[in-house]
């Protein structure tokens, strides 16, 4: 049979005594591993094990994983990092979708402050360990289990077990702890379901006295409901005959409203004839005062203008004067520009004839120059012919040893040349060492500086982690809060819903015009009108000890609807026909104005007993006063009726108690709720507004949740990324300190080369050089000097000559500088006199042209001067005319101003009458409309019993409000009445029928629950007891193999209760007696508990078993017994044994030999053959 899956390999790096990388070929079925005690064999079961993802650094035998890496032995280097590969044959695709090899390998590297870094790869990918495992577990391979992997101790482990911890080993292979664990979970099940059972018992003995008390409750408000319905009824009959009486009343008072309103339209005719023929009057008075305006304003004006004559008179006067002075002024300037004009001429001509006689001499002058210039080259010439022959030798030789001087200086900047060449090479060498040596201390500078920067980046990112980690746990906190107040603020919105629920209900139905203007209030928040402001009773704010009467002053008024502009009101109205919703009344405020009280209504509001105007008594916005005015006009409030008495008749009056009294006198009063409902609807506003409040208010926190939830992932997802930049500067400080230690072993190395030698021998070349060169000078002067002595007689008299022809030449140069000066001098002042002339020329032709201008412009200002004479006479005769005039229309203008005002006192007389019948005709009308809302509030209030059918007594009202008086005792004398009983009582019967089944339910699930425990436990007992009987049968076979005939058996302490028994384990080596396995000798012991391991082991196989000397207490017999079994058994798994037994290793397929040469604390590999190839040292 194939083994289906095997180690290949394994491969250590710098683990434990393993220095460097080692590779262990473990591709045979049988592996022996052996070598001297304190060599490293079980290292290898170390590296095995630490790859299979052991957790704790004890069970590898080290105090931390830090110390599996190789420390170096005695001689050697410690290692930064270890690891260890396992290579796995996955040829037959054990793990399906994985390679035909499969290799797991586990890093530890050092890390700063003596800590480790742990790391596994899957296949060179980077895994977690729960990959490792995940990916063993497919493999078949079981972590921590002492059958698939026996270490030193192991053996003497298992033969020492107690019973208990045997049957504990047995149960964990049987695989019960599974059962263990849904028996305790369905032990759990069955006590909540205990604890459901008593609660929900509790809860319906609650449920059964609720439902005793609520019956009673029930009943109660059914009698309720039943007395209701019959006032009801009479309710209904006491408006239908409240209707007829209003409707009368009205009637009568539509009959005296059109006759005071004949009468007002007779005086509003006479009112309207004399105000007609007043327009005329005011006409005439207007048209006469304009005209007076007029001519007051004609008179003035020709007195103005009479007056600007005069100023115009005496201004061209000035004029003329000025002008006749100009004249004689400019004839003067004239004739003595004439005069300048003839001496500048003169001047003209004297400087052309100056300017002729400097050009002559100029010219001879130049003339004279080039005489000169001839004479100079001529002399030179003469001096060239003189010179001595003996002096001339001598200029030869000397001439000769400058040749030979300038050899030599060319030979020695030759040689200077070199050695200047070979110092800059060296130099330029000694620039380039130094050019690197500062390049290298510039990057070592650099890289200190990016240390230190990495480090204080690191040390800031550790303060910024710790920061953020702060505030994820402020932030987590501040979200417990903030969910807490969510809670808190949902019971409280839950209650006041519950509150607001029981208002509405005690109200009752809403009215229709709170109908309306709700449905209007909607419309506008949907957007389909707009400008709606509110009622008038909405915009006002009434003081508690005026409610009854502000409300009984304002009526349905009150319900008046304001709106912005009459186009939003004729939008709401539109908006009311069309959905059939109903009517209301709308007040503009873009049109609406505010009146003024009546005459009497001020001396009333003065009088003791009076409060004032109801409008004044409400707060509200100046804005809305035409609304308040629509709703109020001057109604008065007075303390009572006695008062109200006194002052009644032409003034509307309320008392504090709600009567009205009428301008006509008509009084309205008795008891009314009015005030009481207000006072409800006023605080279910207020609730209302509470509940939308704590809505808004709700929506805040769940905002605040839900930013504080995306703030902690965002400051999460922070933490994270600063986590991974501070490992990235973690590896980088490790990477720049390995440079910096480069950089500075290089600037060590830097030698710069000294000069200074070669540096003298230029500075020795450079004086001899120094000196060649003086010498050529002196030779050089020499011959300077003998070449000016020859015939120095002659040519010093030439050269006396030539000096003196220079200076005159030097002379007559000087005279043609000074001659030009002095011609440009003249020339530039005829140039100015000829200027001047011009200018005078044209100034006297301006004058001669300006002369006869002024004389026609003095003969046009005399002609103007006679004008304005003639115009102010004129305007005289007009100004006389005018005031003539004035005077007849002022006589006119003060009669009509009488006649107007005889009109206007008889026009007042009548609009005071008017006033009083349009006074008489509102109050009609305020009590019309009084009736009016009477009658619509009966109708509306009718409508509400439109569902009663009303009764027919044919009683007086007297009689029927009596009669609702009885029935509303009685119905008092019920109360309070629980309403809600009724549908309560059912929803609380069902809620107990509910509570029954619920129980019922309940206890069936107890039962379900105790018979899944019973058969757990079964299933348990015999899972066990296959397992346990497994077991039993291949021990008693394998001991019988291995120990030639011997006898083992296993037995259970308690067999009633096998789960919970201790396992005794009994055993008889071949010739002995049966006796327990503790009484046995170590070897005998060692062998049962290897022949234990082995039965376990057919149980549950494994792809591969390690064994770690585990035949170390057996004699060579049983060890070759052992050695034989583990040889069969190789054929079915793969095993690697560490052993020093030859009779075990002589069964292997291959030996491998580990050994420590010298001791110096390093393992090193050896790969024998076969048993006979191991030395025997080994």
């Amino acid at each position: 049979m194939l083994i289906r899956m095997r180690i290949k390999k394994i491969i250590l790096e710098n683990f434990k005594s393993f220095a460097g990388l080692h590779e262990i070929d473990l591709d045979y079925n049988f592996v022996a591993i052996t070598g001297p005690n304190g060599s490293g064999k079980s290292n290898i079961v170390d590296a095995l094990l630490f790859v299979l993802g052991t957790k704790s650094p004890k069970a590898i035998r080290t105090e931390k994983f830090a110390e599996l890496i190789f420390n170096g032995g005695k001689v050697g280097k410690p290692a930064d990092y270890c690891s260890v590969t396992v290579v796995f044959d996955n040829s037959n695709e054990e793990v399906p979708g994985m390679p035909e090899v499969i290799e797991i390998k586990r890093t530890v590297r050092r890390s700063p402050r003596n800590n480790y870094n742990n790391y596994y790869y899957i296949n060179g990918r980077r895994a977690t360990a729960t990959d490792v495992e995940s990916l063993l577990s497919m493999l078949g391979v079981t972590q921590g289990s002492m059958y698939n992997i026996v270490l030193q101790g192991d053996i003497t482990k298992v033969a020492l077990m107690s019973p208990k911890e045997r049957a504990n080993l047995i149960a964990e292979i049987s695989g019960i702890k599974a059962f263990d664990e849904s028996i305790e979970r369905a032990k759990e099940d069955l006590v909540e379901v205990e604890n459901n059972i008593n609660v929900a018992k509790s809860v319906l003995e609650e449920l059964r006295r609720r439902l005793d008390y609520l019956r009673v409750e029930r009943d109660k408000a059914l009698k309720y409901l039943e007395i209701k319905g019959t006032m009801r009824s009479l309710e209904k009959e006491l408006l239908l005959r409240k209707l007829e009486i209003s409707e009368e009343k009205l009637k009568k008072k539509l009959e005296e409203k059109a006759q005071r309103i004949q009468e007002l339209e007779d005086t509003k005719k006479t009112i309207e004839s004399l105000s007609t023929r007043l327009e005329e009057i005011i006409r005439r008075i207007r048209d006469l005062e304009e005209s007076m305006i007029t001519r007051s304003s004609a008179l003035e004006e020709l007195s103005t203008r009479l007056e600007s004559l005069r100023k115009d008179r005496n201004k061209v006067m000035v004029q003329i004067g000025e002008l006749k002075s100009k004249y004689s002024s400019l004839t003067e300037r004239g004739g003595a520009l004439k005069e300048k004009i003839k001496e500048v001429n003169n001047d003209i001509v004297e400087l052309e004839k100056r300017l002729d006689e400097r050009k002559i001499h100029v010219e001879r002058i130049t003339k004279e120059l080039e005489e000169l210039e001839e004479t100079i080259r001529r002399i030179e010439d003469k001096m060239k012919k003189y010179m001595d022959p003996e002096k001339q030798k001598t200029i030869e030789r000397l001439q000769d040893e400058l040749s030979r001087l300038e050899t030599e200086i060319t030979k020695l900047n030759e040689r200077k040349s070199a050695l200047e060449t070979i110092l800059k090479e060296k130099r330029e060498r000694n620039k380039l060492l130094m050019e690197k040596l500062s390049s290298l201390k510039e990057e070592k500078r650099k890289l200190s500086e990016l240390y230190n920067e990495r480090k204080e980046e690191l040390e800031r990112l550790n303060f910024e982690l710790s920061k953020i980690y702060a505030r994820m746990s402020e932030v987590q906190r501040e979200l417990d809060n903030v969910e807490s107040l969510i809670m808190i603020t949902e019971r409280e919105l839950e209650s006041l819903m519950k509150e607001h629920a029981r208002l509405e209900a005690t109200l009752g139905k809403i009215s229709e015009e709170e109908r309306v203007f709700i449905s209007l209030k909607e419309a506008q928040t949907r957007g389909e009108l707009s400008g709606i402001v509110g009622r008038v009773i909405d915009v006002i704010k009434i003081p508690e000890e005026y409610l009854d009467a502000v409300i009984a002053a304002g009526g349905s008024r009150l319900n008046a609807i304001i709106t912005n502009t009459d186009e939003d009101a004729e939008k709401a109205v539109e908006y009311l026909r069309r959905h059939k919703i109903g009517r209301a009344t709308f007040l503009p405020l873009n049109k609406m104005r505010a009146g003024k009280p009546s005459a009497k209504a001020h001396l009333v509001s003065m009088e003791s007993g009076s409060y004032g105007f109801v409008k004044d008594l409400v707060e509200y916005d100046k804005k809305y006063e035409p609304a308040i005015w629509y709703a109020f006009t001057d109604t008065v409030l007075v303390e009572n009726l006695r008062i109200a008495r006194k002052y009644m008749g032409g003034v509307r009056l309320v008392t504090l108690s709600g009567d009205i009294i009428e301008m006509s006198g008509a009084i309205t009063g008795g008891y009314s709720r009015r005030s009481i409902k207000v006072g409800d609807r006023t605080k279910l506003e207020s609730i209302a507004m509470t509940i939308e409040a704590k809505k808004n208010q709700l929506k805040e926190y769940r905002n605040r949740a839900k930013a504080l939830n995306d703030e902690y992932r965002k400051i999460s997802s922070q933490y994270y990324n600063l986590r991974d930049r501070k490992e990235k500067i973690s590896v980088e400080l490790k990477s720049i300190e390995e440079r910096l230690k480069v950089v500075e072993s290089s600037i060590r190395e830097i030698e710069v080369e000294d000069l200074s030698p070669l540096v003298e021998e230029i500075n020795d070349v450079s004086d001899k050089l120094n000196k060649l060169i003086h010498k050529r000078d002196e030779t050089f002067n020499e011959i300077r000097k003998l070449r000016e002595e020859i015939d120095v007689e002659r040519y010093k008299e030439l050269s006396l000559e030539r000096e003196k022809v220079i200076r005159e030449y030097k002379k007559a140069e000087h005279r043609l500088v000074e001659g030009k000066s002095e011609l440009k001098s003249i020339e530039t002042s005829l140039r100015r006199v000829i200027k001047e002339r011009k200018s005078l020329e044209k100034e006297l032709k301006g004058i001669e042209e300006d002369l006869p201008r002024l004389k026609e412009k003095i003969e046009d200002k005399e002609r103007e001067l006679r004008e304005i004479e003639t115009s102010i006479a004129m305007i005289k005769q007009k100004i006389d005319e005018s005031k003539s005039a004035l005077s007849e229309a002022q006589q006119e203008y003060y009669a009509k101003k009488e006649e107007r005002t005889r009109i206007e006192s008889d026009l007042e007389r009548l609009k005071y009458k008017a006033d009083v019948l349009s006074e008489e005709i509102l109050d009609l009308t305020r009590e019309i409309e009084g009736i009016e809302s009477h009658l619509e509030s009966l109708r509306e209030s009718l409508r509400e019993y439109d569902d009663v059918e009303a009764s027919k007594t044919g009683l007086s009202v007297e009689e029927l409000q009596r009669r609702i008086s009885d029935l509303r005792i009685k119905l008092a004398s019920l109360e309070p009445v629980n309403m809600l009983a009724i549908e309560e009582y059912e929803r609380e019967y069902q809620r107990y029928e509910e509570r029954e089944k619920q129980l019922r339910t309940l206890e069936e699930e107890r039962s379900e629950i105790l018979s899944l425990i019973k058969s757990l436990e079964r299933r348990k007992r015999e899972k066990f007891m296959r397992v346990f009987n497994d077991i039993r049968k291949n021990l008693k076979r394998i001991y019988s193999n291995l120990s030639g005939g011997g006898y083992v058996d296993l037995i259970l302490e308690n067999p009633g209760d096998p789960t919970s028994s201790g396992i005794i384990m009994i055993a008889a080596p071949p010739g002995k007696k049966r006796t327990r396995i503790e009484a046995l000798s170590g070897g005998e012991r060692s062998l049962v508990a290897l022949s234990f391991i082995f039965a376990i082991q057919e149980i549950q196989p494994s792809p591969f078993y390690v064994l770690d000397e585990a035949d170390m207490f057996l004699d060579a017999i049983n060890a070759e017994n052992v050695g034989r079994m583990l040889r069969e058994r190789s054929r079915n798994s793969q095993f690697i044994v560490i052993s020093l037994r030859r009779p075990v290793l002589k069964y292997a397929d291959v030996i491998i030999g580990i050994t420590q040469p010298k001791k110096r604390g390093v393992s090193e590999i050896l790969t024998f053959p076969g048993v006979q190839d191991v030395p025997r040292a080994q």
